[in-house]
C-alpha cells in the first residue's frame, strides 16, 4: 500500500476498522492517537495535523473488532513458530503487523519464520527502526550481513576464470 487513500479503501472493502498505529518515538500530538479506532471514512488524515516531527511516521492499521487481540495474534504466532508451523506463524504475525506496524516483538518473531536471509534481515532492521537498542536484532543483523556478504563474495569468486 503506497498511499493512505488506497490503504483506507482496502480496509473499508474488507469491512474492517482503522486503528491508528503511532511510532514509539512519536511527538506528544501523535501519541494522543495511539490505538484509537475509526471507521475508514472518519480516520484522520496522515500526517496527523499538528505533528511536531519533520516526518510523521504514524500509519493506519486494519482492526477487526471480532478478531483476536494483538496479544493473542502474537501468542498464536509464537506458538506456531515453536511448533515448526512456519506458514501459520507467518499468517498470524503478518496479521499482527498489518494492525500494528511498530510491534517490535511481532517483527522479531517474524524474522524467525520467513523464508530467506534477506527477509530475515529486513525484519530485524525493522526491529531496529522501532528500538535501536534491541540487542537480539543487532546481533542478528550483524550475523546475517556477514553471511550475506560471504555469499556474495563466493558468487563473485565462482564467476571468475
Amino acid at each position: 500500500m503506497h498511499n493512505q487513500e488506497e490503504m483506507l479503501a482496502q480496509i473499508q472493502e474488507e469491512g474492517l476498522l482503522v486503528r491508528m498505529v503511532v511510532h514509539p518515538g512519536a511527538c506528544p500530538v501523535c501519541k494522543q492517537f495511539t490505538g484509537k479506532v475509526y471507521f475508514p471514512d472518519e480516520a484522520p488524515s496522515l500526517p496527523i495535523k499538528g505533528c511536531m516531527r519533520g516526518a510523521c511516521r504514524c500509519r493506519y492499521g486494519a482492526f477487526d473488532p471480532d478478531g483476536p487481540s494483538l496479544e493473542e495474534l502474537l501468542r498464536l504466532g509464537i506458538a506456531a513458530a515453536k511448533n515448526g508451523q512456519k506458514e501459520e506463524a507467518q499468517e498470524y504475525l503478518f496479521t499482527l503487523l498489518r494492525a500494528d506496524w511498530y510491534h517490535e516483538q511481532g517483527w522479531l518473531w517474524l524474522s524467525a519464520v520467513v523464508d530467506t536471509d534477506e527477509e530475515r534481515l529486513e525484519c530485524l532492521q525493522q526491529v531496529l527502526v522501532i528500538n535501536p537498542d534491541n540487542q537480539a536484532a543487532q546481533r542478528g543483523v550483524e550475523l546475517l550481513q556477514a553471511k550475506l556478504n560471504r555469499g556474495a563474495e563466493s558468487e563473485g569468486d565462482a564467476g571468475e576464470p
